[in-house]
Order: C-alpha cells, then sequence, then structure tokens
C-alpha cells in the first residue's frame, strides 16, 4: 500500500497481460461507455443547478469535455471517474465561492496534500474517515425518495400520486438491479425504464379537453338575462384544460392551437390542475403565445398554476389575471363579458320590477309584495347568515356578489358557490319551513338586497296565493338551473 497510489499502468507485464486485456476489452468498453453515459447526464443537471444559482449561461460542451479530459487523466493513475456533484457545488456557492478560483483553489489544496503531505494523511486513524463517509452519508441522504413516497400514501386533489408511484418504482428496480448485479447496470435500467415512461407520458396530446363558454359556466348563480347574456357571448370565450409535461415537443402543438384560436375568441383560460411538469422550453413557448394573445388585444387568464414554478413568472405576469381555481376563472371571465355587453352599470341596483322573482307580477302585485320587503344593505366582507344558524329570512339581490362557503375538515370552509345580483340567497332553507342554514353567506363587495322575512313570506302563502304561485314557479326554474351546473361538474370530474 502507498500513498498516493502507485500508477496503475506503471509496471504491468504488457507481453502477460495482453491475453488478459485483449479478452476483457468488450467489458472494459461497455463499463466505460454506461459510466461516460450516466456522468454526462449527472454532469449537466449539476450544471443546470449551478446555473439556477449563479444565474449564468452555460456552455455544456466545453464544460463536458474538461470534465472527460479530467476522468481520462485520472483513471491513468488508477482514480474514479467523477462528475461534478450539486451539493458540493451549492455548498460551495453559499459559501461564497462566486467565480473559478473556489473549485482551483480546492484542487490544489488537495493535490499538494496527496504529493508533499502523504504521510500527515496517513496519520489519520481510519475511525475519523469512517465517521466522515458516515456525516457525508447523511447529508447526501435522499429526501426526495421520502417525499415521493409521502406523496404516493397522501391522498390530495392536488398531487399526482401516479407519478409518484411510477418515480419510486424507477428507483425501486435500480435499488433491486444494483444489488442483485452492479451500478452501472441498476443506473441503466432505472434510464431504459425512465425514457419508457417519458415516451408513454409524452404520447398524450398536451390539450385534454377544450370547452366554450358557453358549453361550460362558474357556479355563480345569476338572472335569467344575465345568463342568456353568457349563452349568447359564450363562443369568444375559451377553456383550455392541459394536461401531462408541456415540453419543447408538445408546446408548438399548443402554440399553434391558441393561434388558431385567437381568430375566434376574446377570452382564453389555461388550467394548469393537470400538468405535472414544465420544462424551460414550454415554459418559454406558453409565455410567447400569451404575448401574441395579448398584442391582438386578448384576454389570457391562468388557473390552477403549479406551486413552485418560477419558469412560468414570464407567462403569468403577462396574463390579465391568474385564479386560484377553475370557477374563479370562469367567473373572472363571466364577469367580464357581462361588463362589456351590459348597458346598465355592475354597480347600479336592479329595480324591483326587474329582479327575477317579480318579473311576472302585475303591478297591484308589487305593491304588495314591496310593502311586505325590507331593503338590506351589507358591507363587503359581512357575513349574512352563518351554517347552522335559524332560517328565518331570505334575501333578494338587487346589488354587489356573494360566496356560500361549506365548513369543512380542520376548521377551513369551502367555497362551494357564488351569487351575483338577481339572485336569491337563504329561500332552500325558509322553503322547508323554517330549518337550519345548511352553509355560510359571505359579502364578497358592497351588496344591496330586498330581505323577505319568514313571517312575510307565510303572509303571502296564505293571502296571496296567485303571487305565491308566481314565486314557487320561479324557484322551480332556479332550482332546476343548480341541477343543470351540478351536472356540469359531474360531467367534467367524470370526463
Amino acid at each position: 500500500m502507498a500513498f498516493p497510489p502507485i500508477a496503475a499502468l506503471r509496471d504491468i507485464d504488457w507481453q502477460a497481460a495482453r491475453p488478459a486485456f485483449v479478452a476483457g476489452t468488450p467489458y472494459i468498453a461497455a463499463t466505460s461507455l454506461a459510466v461516460a453515459v450516466i456522468t454526462t447526464l449527472q454532469a449537466l443537471l449539476a450544471f443546470r443547478a449551478m446555473q439556477n444559482l449563479a444565474d449564468l449561461p452555460l456552455r455544456p460542451k466545453r464544460d463536458l469535455i474538461a470534465q472527460g479530459l479530467g476522468n481520462c487523466v485520472a483513471a491513468l493513475v488508477g482514480a474514479l471517474a467523477v462528475y461534478p456533484p450539486p451539493a458540493q457545488g451549492a455548498i460551495c456557492y453559499r459559501a461564497g465561492g462566486r467565480t473559478r478560483i473556489a473549485p482551483i483553489t480546492a484542487a490544489l489544496t488537495l493535490l499538494v496534500l496527496v504529493l508533499f503531505l502523504s504521510p500527515l494523511l496517513a496519520l489519520i486513524p481510519v475511525a475519523v474517515f469512517s465517521a466522515i463517509l458516515i456525516f457525508i452519508g447523511i447529508l447526501l441522504f435522499d429526501r426526495w425518495s421520502l417525499r415521493l413516497l409521502r406523496d404516493a400514501l397522501r391522498n390530495h386533489p392536488k398531487l399526482d400520486r401516479g407519478q409518484a408511484w411510477q418515480s419510486l418504482a424507477v428507483i425501486a428496480i435500480v435499488m433491486l438491479v444494483s444489488a442483485a448485479s452492479s451500478l452501472i447496470a441498476g443506473a441503466l435500467a432505472g434510464f431504459v425504464l425512465a425514457c419508457l415512461i417519458f415516451i408513454v407520458r409524452m404520447s398524450r396530446p398536451i390539450v385534454r379537453r377544450r370547452y366554450g363558454g358557453d358549453e361550460l359556466f362558474s357556479k355563480r348563480m345569476r338572472s335569467v338575462a344575465d345568463m342568456e347574456t353568457l349563452r349568447r357571448t359564450g363562443p369568444r370565450r375559451a377553456v383550455l384544460e392541459l394536461q401531462g409535461v408541456l415540453f419543447f415537443g408538445n408546446a408548438d402543438d399548443l402554440s399553434r392551437i391558441v393561434t388558431e384560436l385567437m381568430g375566434e375568441r376574446d377570452m382564453i383560460l389555461f388550467d394548469l390542475r393537470g400538468i405535472s411538469d414544465i420544462d424551460i422550453s414550454g415554459a418559454t413557448i406558453l409565455g410567447d403565445a400569451v404575448a401574441r394573445c395579448r398584442k391582438r388585444g386578448k384576454t389570457v387568464l391562468f388557473c390552477n398554476l403549479p406551486p413552485g414554478r418560477p419558469d412560468l413568472a414570464t407567462a403569468t405576469v403577462q396574463a390579465n389575471a391568474v385564479t386560484a381555481d377553475l370557477d374563479s376563472g370562469l367567473e373572472w371571465m363571466e364577469e367580464a363579458a357581462l361588463r362589456a355587453a351590459d348597458a346598465r352599470p355592475r354597480s347600479q341596483a336592479i329595480p324591483l320590477a326587474a329582479l327575477d322573482p317579480f318579473k311576472d307580477l302585475d303591478a297591484a302585485e308589487l305593491t304588495v309584495v314591496q310593502a311586505l320587503l325590507i331593503p338590506r344593505d351589507f358591507p363587503a366582507g359581512a357575513v349574512m347568515c352563518r351554517e347552522g344558524d335559524n332560517a328565518d329570512r331570505m334575501w333578494i339581490l338587487t346589488k354587489g356578489s356573494v360566496s356560500v362557503r361549506l365548513q369543512a375538515a380542520a376548521q377551513n370552509d369551502r367555497r362551494i358557490a357564488g351569487m351575483a345580483a338577481g339572485a336569491t340567497v337563504g329561500e332552500m332553507a325558509l322553503l322547508e319551513g323554517g330549518q337550519k342554514r345548511s352553509a355560510t353567506v359571505i359579502c364578497d363587495e358592497d351588496v344591496s338586497s330586498y330581505e323577505l322575512g319568514l313571517p312575510a313570506f307565510e303572509t303571502i302563502m296564505r293571502d296571496h296565493p296567485q303571487i305565491a304561485r308566481k314565486l314557487f314557479t320561479y324557484f322551480t326554474r332556479d332550482l332546476v338551473q343548480r341541477v343543470r351546473l351540478l351536472h356540469q361538474d359531474l360531467r367534467t370530474l367524470m370526463a
């Protein structure tokens, strides 16, 4: 044993070793090729990680050539091939090593220690080296795999459990093949399986479904006139539900679809709920498509953005709006369409005779109803009623909008619907005869309304049967509309 080790090729008896060397050449070549492929991929990933940290342009060809030459020289003296480790590179960068001086200094320090201070290194107990290796092993423990296992076991709507299980399958196969054969065979098996999974994912079209604004509506309940306006203007709005991985191979197809839609639609909503990954080229092409839409005066929206994706910043900044979910995006487009198509300002209260529940009433009947109604105003953020309260009144909105929310697990509530001006709020519990409130209603903005209490409602039922019949006709039509919207949501979930 010597430190540094004796040159691997210096004392070989080439005449005696030639037959064995020739017989082993295919295996040496295959192993070298596998190491070259694997370390090339690892090096490119390390370069990308360093680029993200330092925000510098990459020169992958130059860097790979330098890495290859260094490995060839190292092999001549019996050393192992290596690649730039991302973890050590990140530690060096965060510690202040921002220039070429840092890696050169580290390399020269190691060279001096090996060549001139090897007796001192030999005095270091083996236990110290073992402790260092164990400590490094703990630092390099793959937390990503543990997060994958957690995501695969959790039943969360925002997690792609299928993708997590696929990645875990790759990890398991690499481990099994490596233990049964060799590290090279395990790495190659993992590489081939990852490529197959990638090809399967790429075979799916990037646009899963395409909707028009007259096919898909938000959960916000509106007046009959507003719904007719939305149906009439619906073909000018489009929703693109994307899926899979957005990369350079299919981003061009998405760009082509967007270009076609620009001639027919005024608003385009991108639903990224089904996107499992986006590379830098896909994000760039998507950003260019958004820029073209804005240049032609089109409105672009995003919803269900994947968390932690700074590469989408360009596209989302150029968009007109970014909403949390599909329903919020649909509401945004519908409000914009109504503002553009309606001559009445949205901030102006709807007259009593123009409200849907009372459109069929004559002048005398309107006088009776108006005497029983109480005008009520609510500021933005006010709670009109809470889940579990006694249901002793209902409201007809004349201005503003409200959200209907249900109490969910862990003390969090969930928005299930919205009500716009012209809609009724709280009538279901009132029709049941004063039951408990099944949801909480919160004002999204300043709201004006007419309040109809339970005693006044019973008076109409008892003393004015003609008015009661017309009100129940309205409630029936309104219930049918809500059922249709529920069927629409079910079709969307089942498709």
